[in-house]
């Protein structure tokens, strides 16, 4: 699969913690996440542990319904 640029927008808590936007050459949402993850301290630890916190994150991208935690893979 080709990479691509993607402009990516964090929203909410996730914006007002980490930043809210970011540019990264991708193949796909997992690795969206885990560009955040190794660039920005405390994300994947925040990102893995929010479910326990009653918090749920999509990814939007053309589909308005987006893609939930599970569609993302990543493994905490």
């Amino acid at each position: 699969m080709k990479r691509r640029m993607v402009q990516v927008k964090l929203l909410g808590e996730l914006g007002r913690r980490f930043g809210r936007s970011y540019s990264f050459m991708v193949r796909n949402p997992r690795d969206v996440i885990s560009a955040l993850a190794n660039q920005l301290d405390g994300f994947k630890e925040y990102f893995c542990q929010a479910h326990e916190n009653g918090m749920g994150f999509k990814l939007v991208k053309d589909d308005p319904e987006g893609m939930d935690y599970d569609g993302v893979m990543m493994s905490c």
